[in-house]
C-alpha cells in the first residue's frame, strides 16, 4: 500500500527530477547524506547527484552561476546572494533549513 507521503509527492508534478546538490562535508550536511544513502530522494522520484565543495564561496558560486541546482548553505547566504552583496545577484528559493545550531 502506498503511503500518504508517496501520494503527495507523486501529485506534485515536479518540474525537474534530476538534481545536482552541492554541499560542504561537515556535520550539518548529515540530513542530505542520510536521505541520499537511505534512498529517500529516489523513493520520491528524484535523481540526485551529490558533490562536495572545498569552501562556502565555491558552493555559493556554483549555485549563483547555475552549475548546481541545490546547495547546502549557511543561514545568511540566501539573503546575501539575493541582494548581490558578495558578487552576482541571483534569485534563491529556500525550501528547507536543516540546522540553526541550537
Amino acid at each position: 500500500m502506498q503511503s500518504l507521503r508517496h501520494t503527495i509527492v507523486a501529485n506534485l508534478a515536479l518540474k525537474k527530477v534530476k538534481l545536482n546538490i552541492n554541499f560542504i562535508p561537515i556535520v550539518c550536511s548529515a540530513p542530505l547524506l542520510y536521505a541520499y544513502s537511505h534512498g529517500f530522494f529516489a523513493e520520491n522520484g528524484l535523481d540526485v547527484s551529490l558533490s562536495t565543495a572545498p569552501s562556502w564561496s565555491v558552493v555559493k558560486d556554483r549555485l549563483v552561476y547555475g552549475y548546481t541546482d541545490v546547495a547546502h548553505l549557511l543561514t545568511p547566504m540566501p539573503l546575501m546572494i539575493r541582494q548581490g552583496i558578495d558578487g552576482k545577484q541571483a534569485i534563491i528559493r529556500l525550501t528547507c533549513i536543516q540546522n540553526v545550531n541550537w
